[in-house]
C-alpha cells in the first residue's frame, strides 16, 4: 500500500486546513495517479479522472507553476485543453526519505483566487512544502508506531518462551505485563490481573526498596498459601528512564525447578547413579 493511503484520514485533514487557509481547491495524488484527498469543491469541478501525463511531468520538474492553465504544453491531451476552468494552478511534489510519494496541487478558479496563488508564488510554494513536511512527519510516526507494535510482537513470544516467571510492573507497582508462566505459577488470568498491584498476588510482599531506592533484589524466598501456594524465588531489577526510576521487571523461578536443576549438575548424585 502506498505511504500516503496509510494515512489517507490525515491527509485529508492537511487538505481541507491548507483550503480553508488558502481558500483555493486542495488535492493530493500519490505516485500511482490515486487522489488520495481533496478539498470540498474539487471533485464537484474536477472530477476523479487524473491526466497521468500531466502529474507525471510534475513528478520529473518539482514544482510547476500554470499561469494560464490549458493552454500550456503539460495540458496536451487533457480534456480541458484550450478550454480549463482553472486560472492558475502551483503544484509541488512531496518526499519521504528521499523519494517522491505524491504532488500537491493548489487550484484557483477566480481571477481572485489566481491572484492570491500568483502574487507571492514563493510563499505559497514554501506554504506547500511545509504541508507536504507534515504529512511526512505523519508517515514517519506511523512507521514507528509499527515497528514499536512488530518489536512489542516479538518480545512478547520471546518473553513467553522463558522457563520462568516475568511479571513488569510500574511505578505504582501495577501490573503492566505478565507472561504465560507467571499466570500459570499464581494461577491467574491474563486478562484479570492486568492493571492489578503485585502484592494482591504475592501477600506480605514489600517492592519499595526496588521501586523507591532502585535496589535489586537477588532470588529472595518467597513462601504462599493465599491466595495462591506458591513457593519459589523472587528476582527484581529496577527499570529507569531519564535517571528516574519509571517500574521493575520480576522474575519468578520454581523452587521445584531449582532443586531439579542442581540435582542434574550435583557431583553427588552423577556419583549415586553410576
Amino acid at each position: 500500500m502506498e505511504k500516503l493511503q496509510k494515512i489517507q484520514e490525515t491527509v485529508q485533514h492537511v487538505v481541507s486546513a491548507t483550503a480553508a487557509a488558502m481558500r483555493v481547491d486542495v488535492a493530493i495524488i500519490d505516485t500511482e495517479f490515486n487522489l488520495i484527498a481533496t478539498s470540498k469543491t474539487f471533485l464537484e469541478k474536477r472530477g476523479t479522472d487524473i491526466n497521468k501525463k500531466f502529474v507525471q511531468s510534475i513528478f520529473e520538474k518539482g514544482t510547476v507553476i500554470l499561469t494560464n492553465p490549458g493552454y500550456n504544453e503539460l495540458c496536451e491531451g487533457c480534456r480541458y485543453e484550450g478550454n480549463c476552468p482553472e486560472t492558475a494552478e502551483v503544484l509541488r511534489t512531496m518526499h519521504y526519505d528521499g523519494q517522491i510519494i505524491g504532488v500537491l496541487l493548489m487550484i484557483a478558479y477566480t481571477q481572485a483566487q489566481k491572484e492570491k496563488l500568483l502574487n507571492n508564488t514563493t510563499a505559497v510554494i514554501e506554504f506547500i512544502g511545509e504541508m507536504a513536511g507534515l504529512i511526512s512527519s505523519k508517515i514517519k510516526a506511523e512507521e514507528m508506531l509499527e515497528t514499536e507494535k512488530e518489536m512489542k510482537s516479538y518480545l512478547e513470544i520471546a518473553i513467553n518462551f522463558a522457563e520462568d516467571g516475568v511479571i513488569a510492573i510500574n511505578r505504582e507497582s501495577r501490573i503492566i505485563y505478565i507472561n504465560t508462566m507467571a499466570i500459570e505459577m499464581l494461577n491467574l488470568k491474563k486478562d484479570f490481573v492486568s492493571g492489578k498491584k503485585l502484592e494482591n498476588f504475592l501477600l506480605h510482599q514489600n517492592f519499595s526498596s526496588l521501586l523507591e531506592k532502585g535496589e535489586i533484589v537477588e532470588r529472595q524466598k518467597i513462601t504462599t498459601v493465599s491466595p495462591v501456594k506458591i513457593h519459589c524465588l523472587l528476582s527484581g531489577n529496577p527499570v529507569k528512564l531519564n535517571g528516574k526510576i519509571v517500574g521493575a521487571v520480576i522474575c519468578l523461578e520454581d523452587v521445584r525447578k531449582v532443586r531439579l536443576a542442581l540435582s542434574e549438575f550435583s557431583p553427588q548424585e552423577k556419583q549415586a547413579k553410576y
